[in-house]
């Protein structure tokens, strides 16, 4: 089993905008279903234009363990990843666990699937304890790094999170190249889409249209090799495979 740090076990990265009702019922699925939920931290980055959803994430800070950062919008869906760099630097778990106010967690016990995943039995595993992407199980899709949980320990190597907003996706191609990311089919998630009510996830898509393509250029690959480089030069230094038995 990967070791275990003095803070929480899992830090929930939620950037959340105009659902604060899809946002509560989210939390409440994640912390409702964990067997230790007082082994979670929330962290919630809401625009400074959005007071409706302030007022539910400061409500919930109240009752949970969460940070909030309130911040402009900038750019919005097009600075995804400069929100969830933002959270990771705030965060003290183990694990950095990016979700979704659309999304709910489905798995009895999710965060003991975490705690308890054994790498060391996954066939050429190339990974470490501190650098290590584990991913659950999309109910909608047959294969999906949609919601990564990274190692915080494999951010703090980096310094980043992503580098595009698409963060599942550049994280997945950066871990899977250094044979490092585990698919966690114990765990179950549902990730859904209202077409028709949904605003901010039209936006999304467009975004996503738009700034897609830019993953498979020479230049974003030439970035995805140099973080994994980063991460082959210090697990070359120390031995860093080291697992609680």
């Amino acid at each position: 089993m990967f070791s275990r740090g003095k803070g929480p076990l899992v830090s929930v990265l939620l950037p959340t905008r105009g659902r604060p009702k899809w946002l509560a019922e989210c939390v409440d699925s994640l912390y409702s279903l964990a067997k230790n939920p007082r082994e979670l931290e929330f962290l919630f980055k809401v625009d400074t234009d959005d007071t409706e959803t302030q007022g539910t994430v400061l409500g919930l800070a109240k009752m949970l363990p969460a940070r909030v950062i309130i911040s402009p919008r900038g750019r919005g869906y097009l600075d995804l990843h400069e929100y969830v760099n933002a959270l990771s630097a705030a965060a003290t778990g183990d694990w950095l666990f990016i979700f979704n106010d659309d999304a709910r967690m489905l798995t009895q016990d999710w965060d003991e699937v975490i705690r308890t995943a054994d790498p060391t039995k996954i066939p050429k595993w190339g990974g470490s304890d501190e650098v290590a992407l584990l991913a659950p199980q999309v109910r909608e899709r047959d294969t999906s790094w949609e919601f990564p949980i990274l190692r915080r320990r494999t951010y703090q190597i980096l310094g980043h999170f992503s580098r595009h907003l698409s963060s599942d996706s550049w994280i997945y191609w950066v871990m899977s190249g250094l044979d490092a990311a585990i698919s966690l089919s114990q765990i179950e998630v549902t990730h859904f889409v209202n077409d028709v009510q949904d605003q901010v996830n039209k936006e999304g898509r467009a975004a996503i249209q738009a700034e897609m393509p830019d993953l498979s250029t020479p230049e974003l690959k030439r970035l995805q090799e140099l973080d994994r480089s980063v991460i082959r030069q210090y697990m070359t230094k120390r031995d860093r495979r080291i697992f609680v038995s």
